[in-house]
């Protein structure tokens, strides 16, 4: 390397240049270097500075930088100051970036004699800001690419960023880009739920989250905003179809698919809010349950589609009458519930309830038919009934039970007392399931003596239970489960059942018992199957059908499935079973009646029997039954024969059969060989002629 000459003034020069942090290397003109500072050394790593003595300045530099640095010299010899910004390579082979800035050195006489060039280091800036390059645009890809839209605006709500997809799906053609004010671009949403929480998430300085309806697109957006101390960040996404769906999914679970009416959770949920309002405005409410009351039948009789077209005839009269502030919902199969939400007085829905009744009475036209809605209406008012959802319902289906009971086609409000006999009824049919469980049904036997022979000629067998620590029970604590069909049933067969084993074993034993009566219910023998159980029984245990007499009661003969009960009973008749008719003279049996069903027996009511002796209406109506019978070729049973007065009239008049306390009370299956083995008729020459027995229930 040349040497360089240099005087006491450029040592000087040096000694402070050495001190400077940036990278200083002198240059002669022909752009070799001829020194370089301690800090330069260390940039380029550098194990001794000299090394880079007389190395052409230029050929530090990238390939691409060359041409920068050659022009660099160039200029600093026309005693110009240049600079560019470029890259080369340490020592060690890292990569540097440096700000170069090259300035001619000019001597005492002015021309330039040497050249000075300050880098500065820009390495870690450089890396710093490819980082940040990097990120944004990995930032820039991930905010492209995102499910959401997103929204930045600054304090005044002007946009500063928004990518791609809100760009699409909010720009409104390009109303809204970078620059535009978001309520210029959306004057309609000043006010609404948009406006609203951008305005609290600046304020409070904390993100919200809502949904809202953007009415200009006709969309629903899912929106989460970000506040900062500059800028409002809003991300969104359409949720339409989700929300479509989800409204649909809640639509189905709140509402009834058939009828569109709300269900039983909808209509409690309306009803405790409804109720809540109530307690602090002091007004009044009520419950209604309706229910149809011929919609088994149609069902029955017709097939499911005319059932449901009766449900939804039924829905849309409820809509109709019910106010608009009140509500209509399906809470069963043939169960509606009306809430009336305005202050209502007990007159004001006596009137409507008769009004809604009167509408309801109107046929169904389906098809060829003309479908009966006739309805039964339930009552429990708010606050006098309770101030409970669950229990006012509750009431309003008490009061619905007690408007069937007493015939239908009617409304009842509630009245506690119902409350009592649903208890009751309650009692009894638990009663009635434990004794079928535990086995605990038993038949108790009542003799039937012949008037002409005195003989024991048959019994009547009477439903017994047995109570786990009371002992044996009379029906009539259970008389309510008679009422159900699934448990009438039940009973039913069990008896017979048992009645049946007991035949069997009487016979087997040579007992002459001549023939049992059992009771059967309208819901036995209105089962197709009936008449085929019962004969089939019979032969199972070698018994001829004689010895079974079925007794039912008028009231079976005005069911609404007559037919099928005349077939069962003709059936039975046919294969040699009696039919007895029980209770005569206390409902409404006619001719038609006895003309019509196979009766063989006919069985004087008890309470007729009763007044013979005492009562000239009664003796007329004992005297008058049995003149009828007889010339129908049907025989009589007087039960209930307590006296042995009341014997002589009933013989007298030529009763054929007699039962009663005068005769044997019900006696277990076990005692029947011992009576009839015992009896020695009915002793007519009785000290006291007016002595009575005490009378049970049946």
């Amino acid at each position: 390397m040349r040497k360089d000459p240099r005087g006491p003034e450029d040592d000087l020069a040096m000694s402070i240049l050495e001190a400077s942090s940036n990278c200083i290397m002198v240059l002669d003109l022909d752009g070799q270097i001829t020194s370089l500072n301690d800090a330069g050394a260390r940039s380029l790593e550098l194990e001794n500075r000299q090394a880079l003595d007389g190395q052409d300045w230029t050929d530090l530099w990238s390939g691409q930088h060359h041409s920068d640095a050659s022009d660099a010299i160039k200029g600093a010899r026309l005693g110009q100051r240049g600079g560019f910004t470029a890259n080369c390579l340490s020592a060690r082979g890292t990569v540097l970036w440096w700000d170069v800035v090259v300035s001619p050195v000019k001597t005492a006489n002015g021309d330039v004699g040497r050249i000075a060039v300050i880098a500065h280091d820009l390495t870690e800036i450089r890396r710093a800001s490819e980082k940040v390059e990097v990120a944004r645009n990995s930032l820039d890809a991930v905010l492209s690419s995102t499910t959401d839209s997103i929204v930045v605006v600054d304090h005044d709500w002007n946009v500063i960023y928004l990518n791609e997809r809100a760009a699409s799906s909010v720009g409104r053609n390009g109303r809204l880009a970078i620059g535009e004010n978001i309520w210029e671009a959306y004057p309609e949403q000043v006010g609404t739920v948009f406006h609203e929480n951008y305005l609290r998430a600046l304020k409070t300085q904390t993100p919200v989250t809502f949904e809202g309806y953007l009415i200009e697109l006709g969309v629903w957006l899912e929106v989460r905003a970000f506040p900062t101390e500059s800028s409002l960040s809003i991300f969104f996404h359409d949720i339409t179809e989700a929300k479509q769906t989800r409204d649909e999914i809640y639509r189905l679970a709140h509402h009834d698919a058939l009828t569109g009416l709300p269900n039983r959770a909808m209509f409690l949920k309306t009803l405790e809010t409804s109720l809540a309002e109530a307690v602090v405005s002091r007004g009044s409410r009520a419950v209604v349950h309706v229910d149809l009351d011929d919609f088994k039948n149609i069902n029955d009789t017709l097939g499911h589609d005319a059932g449901d077209a009766m449900l939804v005839a039924a829905a849309q009269r409820l809509r109709k009458w019910v106010p608009a502030s009140g509500l209509v919902g399906r809470v069963g199969g043939d169960e509606f519930a009306l809430l009336l939400c305005e202050d209502i007085s007990m007159s004001q829905v006596d009137i409507l309830m008769a009004e809604l009744r009167d509408a309801m009475n109107v046929p169904v036209s389906y098809m060829t038919a003309e479908l009966s809605c006739r309805a039964s209406f339930g009552v429990a008012l708010f606050p006098e009934s309770d101030n409970r959802p669950s229990e006012l319902m509750k009431n309003a289906d008490l009061a619905l039970y007690s408007a069937k009971r007493s015939g239908g086609n009617q409304h009842a409000f509630f009245n506690p007392q119902v409350r009592q006999t649903i208890q009751q009824r309650l009692s009894a049919l638990s009663c009635a399931r434990d004794a079928l469980a535990r086995d605990a049904i038993l038949p108790f036997y009542q003799p039937k003596i012949s008037f002409e022979s005195g003989r024991v000629v048959g019994f009547e067998a009477l439903l017994r239970w047995m109570h786990p620590r009371e002992g044996i029970q009379p029906p009539f604590l259970i008389k309510d489960a008679f009422e159900d069909p699934i448990l009438a049933v039940e009973l039913g067969g069990r008896m017979r059942e048992k009645v049946i084993a007991d035949m069997q074993q009487w016979r087997a034993a040579g007992v002459d018992f001549g023939s049992i009566a059992v009771n059967v219910s309208a819901q036995e023998l209105g089962r197709a199957n009936f008449s085929a159980e019962v004969l089939s029984g019979l032969k199972a245990a070698g018994l001829p059908s004689s010895m079974l007499e079925i007794e039912v009661t008028e009231t079976v003969f005005l069911d609404d499935g007559s037919n099928r009960i005349e077939d069962e009973l003709n059936e039975l008749h046919q294969n040699g079973v009696s039919i007895s008719l029980d209770d005569f003279g206390t409902g409404y049996a006619s001719l038609t009646h006895l003309n019509k069903f196979p009766v063989s027996w006919l069985k004087i009511d008890q309470s007729f029997v009763r007044d013979i002796g005492t009562n000239p209406d009664a003796a007329a109506i004992v005297k008058a039954v049995m003149g009828l019978s007889h010339s129908l070729g049907i025989r009589v049973v007087a039960e209930g024969i307590e006296t042995l007065e009341q014997w002589k009239l009933l013989k007298k008049r030529g009763c054929d059969l007699g039962q009663g306390y005068l005769i044997a009370k019900p006696m277990s299956g076990g005692r029947v060989p011992y009576f009839i083995e015992t009896w020695a008729g009915v002793q007519e020459e009785f000290p006291d002629k007016k002595k009575t027995v005490q009378r049970p229930r049946k």
